[in-house]
């Protein structure tokens, strides 16, 4: 469906999403420590994908989006972008329970909102 430039109908708040991708980054290379080829010969991280290459090829999103919706360098990212993220990082439940919050999307007009909610099937009495 086109959005005509306005995104997802549905948003959630980087200042949310940005620190969870920071803290499952950190949990990951500490899982997968990077180790020089001075220490152990051949033991590079080549074995390992870094955390945002793993985001990347696993939620299907360019590792520059990653680190922008990290850094917060925008106020929002369009729900199906932090779904497909959260489930790369098996975090999908934090929408369920509401640890991440989603909105309307504020770029968007309230007729607008209705008129392209309306044409999904959902209904206001």
């Amino acid at each position: 469906m086109r959005t005509n430039g306005l995104g997802d109908l549905e948003v959630v708040m980087n200042a949310e999403l940005g620190p969870l991708i920071t803290t499952w980054r950190q949990e990951w290379d500490a899982e997968r420590p990077y180790m020089p080829a001075k220490v152990f010969y051949h033991a590079k991280r080549e074995n390992f994908l870094t955390a945002l290459e793993y985001l990347s090829s696993r939620s299907g999103i360019a590792k520059r989006k990653i680190n922008a919706i990290q850094a917060e360098q925008y106020r929002f990212t369009g729900l199906g972008v932090a779904d497909q993220l959260l489930v790369a990082m098996n975090l999908e439940h934090l929408l369920d329970d509401g640890t991440i919050h989603v909105v309307p999307n504020p770029r968007m007009s309230l007729e607008h909102w209705l008129m392209r909610m309306a044409e999904r099937g959902c209904t206001w009495q």
